[in-house]
């Protein structure tokens, strides 16, 4: 599991054995896209809400998900796919303060990565990145 957040380029690739019906295996994937600032500009100054801010802040560099966290928070994004109204808000914000409490996260992209692909280069981008994956 991972939260990506802006600006950070990102695709997920599945192993062959996961197209392969008779391997008997699955993945699940669940997508929840959402602004940062949803929740207006002072939301996230008030005190009560630097955890949030932080997750934000680290997911500039992408988060993976690991350890005692990992079911728990999966459980959470299934309800806020699922849920109605401010209830989405809630477990969205659930998920995001669990996930500052979490210690076994991996951040994914260095602290100095800066994303600065030009609209026009991401097809570019995207050819050399889809050619680097099928030659590995």
């Amino acid at each position: 599991m991972v939260l990506v957040g802006i600006n950070l380029p990102h695709y997920r690739q599945f192993d062959e054995s996961y197209f392969d019906k008779e391997a008997g295996i699955s993945a699940d994937v669940s997508v929840i896209h959402f602004n940062e600032n949803f929740w207006g500009d002072a939301f996230l100054q008030l005190p009560k809400t630097q955890e949030i801010k932080n997750v934000l802040k680290q997911s500039k560099r992408g988060i993976q998900i690991t350890g005692e966290n990992l079911k728990q928070i999966g459980h959470q994004i299934e309800q806020i796919i699922y849920a109605e109204g401010a209830r989405k808000i809630i477990l969205l914000m659930e998920v995001l303060m669990a996930l500052g409490d979490s210690a076994e996260d991996n951040m994914l992209a260095s602290m100095g990565f800066q994303h600065n692909f030009q609209e026009a280069e991401k097809d570019r981008i995207n050819a050399i990145y889809n050619y680097s994956i099928a030659i590995f």
